[in-house]
């Protein structure tokens, strides 16, 4: 059955958290779709005690990418069975379960690498927001650290275009996704078809995200002395690789939301 307009945190409760592994491909795929994209978003190997985290970190495939490059990492998810799967895959971690907006914000400095990956950014309930969570990104950076964010640039869409997708299917479950723009939020709707012994079995899901400017993030981070750097990823995704340069104090002052929207990267 339908219900419009929750919550992402509840949308992934209630659906998408149990399958979440599967609607990547796999483990496997996912870890190597994850190591893929931190080489692409030219994550370096470690130095000696050097921390990351990982903010909206699912199931852990980043996690354990950063583990692999010699990083002491902190993991940060809502949603405790994702949570879970990451104390599986990576038992080193520390494991927190937190929203991420309150983590960022709470977690203490010092961090050489800060990832928000997969499109999270846009889960958020505001751009104002948006940019209170991406100022206190900025503010986790040790001097010469990297906040690297991935998410759908989404704003050259006009309101009322929408799109249906095939997420993914295999004989049992078959996952599909419906878009639709408006010109403040992007309503996504999940519906899985799942087989059981009385035949297909349908539940839906809908929830807000936001839509999301590669410019209006890049020129914020910008405004928190962040030096930055826009990418185009795999699978649609844009990419932003932000530092924060070395012997430079960064104001961290938040850019007002702006009232036009401009242009993508």
């Amino acid at each position: 059955m339908l219900q419009p307009n929750r919550t992402s945190g509840a949308h992934y409760d209630d659906l998408l958290a149990p399958i979440y592994t599967w609607m990547l491909g796999g483990w496997p795929v996912a870890l190597a779709h994850a190591r893929a994209s931190l080489q692409a978003l030219g994550v370096p190997l470690a130095g000696a005690g050097q921390q990351a985290i990982d903010l909206g970190c699912g199931p852990g495939a980043h996690v354990v990418s950063l583990r692999e490059l010699g990083y002491v990492t902190t993991a940060v998810d809502a949603n405790a069975s994702l949570l879970d799967q990451v104390c599986n895959h990576a038992p080193e971690a520390l494991a927190l379960q937190d929203d991420m907006v309150h983590a960022a914000k709470a977690t203490p400095q010092g961090f050489d690498v800060v990832l928000c990956l997969g499109d999270t950014l846009a889960h958020l309930p505001s751009m104002a927001t948006a940019f209170e969570f991406l100022t206190d990104c900025a503010a986790l950076l040790a001097p010469g650290g990297m906040l690297a964010l991935s998410f759908r640039d989404q704003s050259d869409r006009l309101p009322g275009e929408r799109g249906l997708f095939l997420v993914r299917s295999d004989a049992n479950r078959i996952l599909t996704c419906s878009v639709e723009h408006t010109a403040q939020r992007v309503i996504v709707t999940d519906m899985l078809h799942e087989m059981s012994p009385e035949g297909w079995v349908l539940r839906s899901s809908s929830y807000d995200k936001l839509p999301i400017n590669a410019t209006v993030v890049t020129e914020h981070l910008r405004g928190c002395g962040l030096t930055v750097q826009g990418l185009d990823l795999a699978n649609g995704m844009c990419g932003l690789v932000a530092v924060r340069q070395r012997g430079l104090t960064p104001c961290f002052a938040r850019v007002n939301e702006p009232t036009a929207t401009l242009s993508a990267l």
